[in-house]
């Protein structure tokens, strides 16, 4: 699970941006002004079935990260 769901900063966060757009989610965010240094990344290669692949994107540690509880609960 990305770390980034109780994170303060989940909302203006490029790194967070990018986890989202390899989910293929449109983020409508556009106040994007943290740029987080030693991230961590996960890409994990789930096998579904019959040879059908997908990525699973997660950020696992970042240097910024403040706990906000249930902070990925908000209004777009």
């Amino acid at each position: 699970m990305c770390i980034c769901i109780n994170c303060l900063f989940l909302k203006t966060c490029k790194s967070y941006n990018f986890v989202e757009k390899m989910h293929n989610i449109n983020s409508q965010t556009d106040r994007l002004y943290l740029d987080p240094k030693q991230t961590v990344l996960k890409n994990e290669i789930l096998s579904i079935s019959k040879g059908l692949k997908v990525n699973d994107w997660d950020i696992k540690e970042c240097t910024n990260f403040m706990e906000k509880g249930g902070n990925w609960v908000f209004q777009r």
